[in-house]
């Protein structure tokens, strides 16, 4: 089974409009190593260089980063992070000012169990319910939904599905409280065995799962999204050469539609990529470490793109630990 050691990592992308203007941040969540201080840092898309670094003061029991929830109006920013307990680690919430003040916090919940997997780009949030809610796989191969609520401190696990070849992955929509979980089931049935379940947070109860057609791909590069009512599947698929790709996942017929993909040319597709303002933006690094870099808006009402040329990016997924765009 193909999987990631269980650490609480959140990439929650809330659609918070539908006006179509171009992101102009990349922020990311940075640990200076050399003063040993956690930083918030910005990415301007228009300068092609980080335009600001601001050091944030955090608890004694912050442990890590794992996804901005919400920017209220005075650029406050609300964090869901892992803290280390006595007996084991929990989710909290914590709020800084836009330039790194601590403001407060959440009491923490308690309440992972050993062996249990997840994907982090799969975990939402309601803001309504001041609610978390992820997808997980544990030890029996059971697809398992996670909820973590914040105003009653409570946490509760459903069993929904079984997926015994790779960890799901799965989107919320807050409108309708529908979490999607798209799982691989066992692949001697077939090679491309994909369903998907829409689990209701309000009735606490799921359909049959629908089987998932047309979709071919290697799973361990694949994401879902869900922006204004629509379904989507991300990923980037192919070798040596990858194709950044985007369907639209019926979520009733289970039917697939290729809606957009990058060319077939020798470039690194980041594995990381920002949904806001009605735009998924992503960044294509040649291979050959050239200048040629861009950056890729595209809009998800069109489903075409415009592109920036900029320097070569300054960070590389693996140096950072959350980010969102604005």
């Amino acid at each position: 089974m193909s999987s990631k050691t269980i650490i609480f990592a959140i990439i929650a992308l809330i659609n918070l409009s539908v006006v179509l203007s171009q992101p102009s941040y990349l922020n990311f969540f940075l640990f200076n190593d050399t003063q040993y201080v956690n930083t918030i840092t910005s990415y301007s898309i228009a300068q092609g260089q980080i335009s600001s670094i601001y050091d944030l003061t955090v608890p004694e029991s912050f442990d890590s980063w794992e996804q901005v929830l919400n920017v209220d109006k005075w650029g406050n920013f609300y964090v869901l992070v892992q803290e280390d307990t006595t007996w084991n680690q929990s989710m909290n919430i914590y709020a800084f000012s836009k330039t790194g003040q601590f403001i407060n916090q959440t009491k923490p919940i308690v309440d992972i169990s050993e062996g249990t997997f997840f994907n982090p780009q799969s975990i939402g949030y309601d803001v309504t319910l001041n609610t978390a809610v992820f997808a997980a796989v544990n030890g029996d191969e059971d697809t398992i939904l996670f909820t973590f609520n914040f105003n009653t401190l409570q946490s509760e696990q459903q069993i929904v599905g079984f997926s015994p070849m790779n960890t799901p992955i799965g989107v919320y929509d807050p409108i309708y409280k529908n979490y999607f979980i798209m799982q691989q089931g066992d692949s001697d049935q077939t090679e491309y065995n994909f369903t998907l379940i829409t689990y209701n947070l309000d009735s606490k109860s799921a359909p049959k799962p629908v089987q998932i057609l047309g979709f071919e791909q290697d799973f361990d590069n694949t994401q879902l999204e869900y922006v204004d009512g629509v379904l989507y599947i991300v990923g980037s698929y192919g070798w040596p050469t990858a194709n950044f790709t985007l369907y639209i996942l019926d979520q009733l017929s289970g039917n697939v539609k290729q809606v957009y993909q990058t060319p077939s040319i020798d470039s690194d597709y980041y594995s990381d990529y920002w949904i806001c303002n009605g735009y998924l933006v992503f960044v294509v690094q040649p291979s050959d470490n050239s200048d040629d870099t861009t950056i890729n808006y595209l809009n998800l009402n069109t489903y075409t793109v415009n592109t920036k040329l900029t320097a070569p990016f300054p960070l590389t997924a693996g140096d950072y630990s959350a980010s969102w765009c604005q």
